[in-house]
């Protein structure tokens, strides 16, 4: 009992020391000696107090060698305590001020990496992804030849996929919904923006069904240019598709707008005697 006394004591004491050592600190006027602790720190990955004595002294050593070292390390700071917003905005400070600095490709790549790190699941707002792609895309642009590049390339897939999951759960619900003419469009602009998505099969059933939905609650004035477009779309993908995945479900849709479209041009028929 007497050792875990000792022990909470020691442990108490050490933290009021350490408070009080980085109290002096913060409070020193010496930026050197600010400088050099906050260093010692960040070598030590103690991110948060690094991040606080670099955060004093940079008003007062920017444009110099160790305001350059200080920056980079201060945007680090924020970077591995995932405050990516400002490590964002400090890598991009970096990267301009100091684009003939040896750590700017580096600092490029972080702006990205900040983004990346920011980015929502994909069912919520993907203004983030769109900014991290293009960021990632950026840096491919300035720095071809980096050995980075196979990494951005491969963030940038996994950033793509999370659009992808968007655009077609958002067609799929407007499916789910019964709002058949949004799915329709929203599947075929899933099939333009992403020829090579693992949903591709998936996207062309569920546009055919869609429109094959459409059309069998249309009224009779365009049930059949509605369904003559579904059927189109049936034998697109059956052509791409040759025993699918939705094979025997895209067969059974198809007959039955086949007898409808026989029906209405029964009718029309007539009609016209």
């Amino acid at each position: 009992m007497k050792n875990i006394s000792l022990m909470f004591v020691l442990a108490i004491s050490s933290i009021l020391f350490s408070c009080s050592k980085f109290g002096k600190q913060q409070r020193s006027s010496d930026p050197k000696t600010k400088y050099n602790e906050a260093v010692n720190y960040y070598n030590n990955k103690e991110y948060l107090k690094s991040g606080v004595l670099f955060q004093q002294i940079l008003p007062v050593i920017t444009g110099t060698p160790e305001g350059e070292k200080a920056l980079y390390m201060y945007s680090y700071c924020h970077f591995h305590q995932g405050q990516y917003r400002s490590s964002l905005f400090n890598f991009r400070n970096f990267y301009d001020s100091y684009f003939r600095n040896e750590k700017a490709e580096e600092a490029l790549y972080m702006v990205a990496m900040s983004q990346f790190n920011m980015t929502q699941p994909s069912n919520l707002d993907q203004s983030t992804t769109k900014s991290a792609i293009s960021a990632f895309q950026e840096y491919i642009n300035v720095y071809p030849s980096s050995t980075r590049v196979k990494e951005a390339e491969e963030n940038i897939k996994k950033l793509r996929a999370k659009l992808e999951k968007k655009d077609f759960d958002n067609a799929f619900l407007f499916a789910k919904l019964e709002r058949y003419k949004a799915a329709v469009i929203s599947f075929s602009s899933f099939l333009e923006d992403y020829p090579d998505s693992e949903m591709f099969e998936s996207a062309h059933y569920y546009r055919f069904k869609s429109q094959s939905e459409l059309a069998l609650v249309s009224v009779k004035r365009i049930k059949k240019d509605r369904i003559e477009q579904a059927i189109k779309y049936y034998q697109e993908y059956v052509d791409t598709f040759k025993g699918g995945e939705y094979t025997g479900k895209s067969e059974n849709i198809y007959k039955s707008l086949i007898k409808e479209l026989s029906l209405l041009e029964k009718k029309e028929k007539e009609a016209n005697l």
